[in-house]
Parts: C-alpha cells; sequence; structure tokens
C-alpha cells in the first residue's frame, strides 16, 4: 500500500460513489417548505450513515441560526410553563443572571421587611388604625351619655346601661324601681344606641383591611427598593429581547405580590425541589430552566437519536416524592431529541423508531402540527390521573 494510515488519504467523494443519492438529498436538504423529509434506504455497509453526515456537516454551517429555549414559570397559572425564544448563547446567560438573582433576592427581601423604616411604617399604620376605632367608639360613648345611656366596656364586649342624673349607671334595683314608661323610654333609646354600635362594628373590618392593603404597599415600596435594581441590572443585557423584558417585569410584580409570603417561606423552607410545585411560595419559582443551549457561533446542531423512545422524541416531565406524592416543576422539564435538533437537523433509524411503542405515531403527529408537545407515556394509556404540568409547546423546525 502506497500510505501508513489511511489518515493519510483525502475524504472520498460521496457524489462519485453515490451521486443519483447525493443528489437527492441535496434536494431535500434545499427544501425548506414543511413535509419534506428524508428517507435514507441503503445495504448495510453502503456508507450511507457517514454519507449522511458529512452532507450534514456541510449544511449546518448555512441557513438561519438555531434559537436557545428556555421554560419558566407562568405566574398567573402555576400549573403551566412559559416558553421563552432567545438567539444562540444567550440563554445560558439569562439562567447564569436569574441563578444570581435567586441567590441575592432571599437576603434583599429579608432585609426590605427587616429595616426600621419599614416597620416604623408598619407600627404608625396600626397605630392610626387602632386610634380610628377608640376615637369612634368614645364619640359613640359621649352621644348617647348625652341622651342619658351609657357605654361600658365589659369583658365580654360593649352594654348600654341607663343613667342617673347624667353621672352614675343605675343599678338594677333602681332600674326596677322605674315607672314602666320609663323603662319603655330606656330600652327604646338603648334599642337604637345598639344599632349604631352594630354599624360601627361593621365598620371596623373595613377599616382594618385599608390598613391592611395599605401596609401592603408598604410592603411593595420596600420591596421595590431592595429588589428593584436587581431587576434592572438583568433587563438592561435584554433590552433587545421584548419577551425576556416582559417576563422580568412580570418577577418584578410577582414579587411585590407575594414578597411577604416569600419572606416567611424562607424561615422554613427546606427542599428546593418540592417547593416550586407545592403550595409554598418561594424565591426558586423565578429561576430559569435552559431547556435548549446552541453555540454562539449559530451553527445549526445535527442530533442522532440512538433510542428513538416517545420521550427520548418529545421530552419528559421528571417528579420528586414529597410526603408520599408525586409533585414536579417547571426545572424538571427536560426536552427531547426534537427540541435539541430544532432549528436544524434529526436523523433516525427508521427500524428503531418503528420498534418503539407511540414513537411513529408522537414523531408524525408532531411534524405535522409544526409544535412539540411534552406528552406523557402514563396520560396516553390512561395510567394517569393527577395534575400534570403543561408546558407551552416549542414551535418546531427542522
Amino acid at each position: 500500500l502506497t500510505f501508513a494510515s489511511t489518515a493519510d488519504l483525502s475524504e472520498l467523494d460521496p457524489a462519485l460513489i453515490h451521486p443519483r443519492a447525493v443528489e437527492a438529498l441535496h434536494l431535500g436538504l434545499d427544501m425548506p417548505q414543511s413535509g419534506y423529509n428524508l428517507f435514507v434506504l441503503g445495504e448495510a455497509g453502503s456508507g450511507r450513515h457517514a454519507i449522511v453526515t458529512q452532507l450534514l456537516e456541510q449544511e449546518c454551517h448555512r441557513g438561519a441560526p438555531p434559537a436557545d429555549w428556555c421554560y419558566v414559570l407562568d405566574f398567573a397559572d402555576p400549573t403551566r410553563a412559559r416558553l421563552l425564544k432567545l438567539p444562540c448563547g444567550r440563554g445560558a446567560q439569562l439562567h447564569r443572571d436569574m441563578q444570581e438573582f435567586v441567590d441575592e433576592i432571599t437576603s434583599a427581601i429579608a432585609a426590605a421587611f427587616e429595616s426600621d423604616e419599614y416597620r416604623g411604617r408598619i407600627e404608625s399604620q396600626q397605630a392610626e388604625e387602632k386610634k380610628r376605632e377608640e376615637d369612634a367608639l368614645r364619640q359613640l360613648g359621649q352621644d348617647s351619655q348625652d341622651t342619658g345611656i351609657a357605654l361600658l366596656r365589659t369583658p365580654h364586649g360593649f352594654v348600654f346601661a341607663p343613667m342617673k342624673d347624667g353621672e352614675e349607671t343605675m343599678s338594677p334595683e333602681e332600674f326596677a324601681a322605674l315607672p314602666d314608661e320609663r323603662k319603655d323610654e330606656f330600652q327604646t333609646s338603648i334599642h337604637a344606641w345598639l344599632d349604631k354600635l352594630h354599624k360601627l362594628m361593621n365598620e371596623f373590618p373595613h377599616w382594618r383591611r385599608e390598613v391592611q392593603k395599605a401596609i401592603k404597599d408598604i410592603g411593595a415600596d420596600a420591596l421595590r427598593l431592595a429588589v428593584g435594581h436587581l431587576i434592572e441590572e438583568i433587563k438592561v443585557n435584554y433590552a433587545d429581547l421584548p419577551d425576556v423584558t416582559g417576563y422580568l417585569d412580570a418577577v418584578m410584580q410577582d414579587i411585590l405580590e407575594s414578597g411577604q409570603s416569600i419572606h416567611e417561606s424562607t424561615k422554613t423552607e427546606d427542599d428546593t425541589e418540592t417547593t416550586l410545585y407545592s403550595s409554598t411560595i418561594s424565591v426558586h419559582r423565578y429561576r430559569v430552566n435552559l431547556l435548549v443551549e446552541n453555540p454562539a457561533s449559530g451553527e445549526r446542531p445535527i442530533i442522532y437519536e440512538d433510542n428513538p423512545t416517545l420521550q427520548n422524541l418529545v421530552g419528559r416531565i421528571e417528579h420528586h416524592v414529597h410526603m408520599g406524592t408525586l409533585v414536579s416543576n417547571f426545572m424538571l422539564i427536560k426536552g427531547g431529541a426534537l427540541h435539541r435538533a430544532n432549528g436544524g437537523f434529526l436523523v433516525l433509524d427508521a427500524h428503531k423508531l418503528l420498534a418503539q411503542a407511540y414513537a411513529w405515531d408522537g414523531l408524525k403527529r408532531t411534524l405535522r402540527s409544526g409544535q412539540v408537545r411534552i406528552e406523557s407515556l402514563a396520560e396516553l394509556v390512561g395510567l394517569s390521573s393527577t395534575v400534570q404540568l403543561e408546558p407551552e409547546p416549542l414551535p418546531l423546525d427542522l
């Protein structure tokens, strides 16, 4: 032989070995419309895998660069997950930025609610509300006293009692000694003042709700000062991506509404994964699940799936066992081969695909609909009746 190793030889041109096949492959790869996929058939050892791989490696540098895709929590509905699309190479940066944000926000929220200014404003609101109630009761007592009826505070509540000489309340014996006509006058007057007392008491919950709203607004102001600058620092890096800045605005709004609950949950929180999808509101809800990451160079992906099961193709949602119950969250959504190949090329062995239950039907359904919807095999066969996450479907182009 005229060479020491096959590495010394130049690559063979597939077009010289299988000219018609290569021409057909080029024709198929040049068709961007949906519905035009390639089926390559050949004898074992004919080099069909190698030829397809070589042609795809030439094609992957052409065409539009693929996108990065992330799942984030839908704050309006925690059982749903939103998709965020970012230019290739920037999904990992958002993932890191939000992880750093989560690491910092707990101390920022604690500082906001434990500051002297916040506590002072809260105590002032509570003192004003208490004084308002006491002033209203005092005024009611003065008005009733002018008519000869005293308002008394007892361990069991408030009562009205008739007075003598406008100074002291009557004893039961003194009241019993009054003429019936005078008793009736007192009874009528007391009933009238009881009605006024009941109306005033009914106002107290409304006043307290107003105070609670004012306290919540004070908390929102404190959180805006403590957390707002962290959000703004992140938004600067994504000013050209309206979907991402919109999500960051939603994060800020959710913190303003849920800051007190987050502050309380951090005192008892012990499990990151379960708090994401339990009833506890956790700062981990602001993390970002980087579903698909592509290189910043814009090279289109070439994915070969050797085990094309349904879930390996369309992805899956993993679960944790928490207190005997299966729970999940948006961070446990895992992408499949269709997610990773989106914007590029997916290579499958037909025999392996057809040998997997539901995989062929799932692949056809995905290609026809133009979107990847993560499906649970247990749901497809009717074995699951638990509440499931509903990730937003991924638009497909491969």
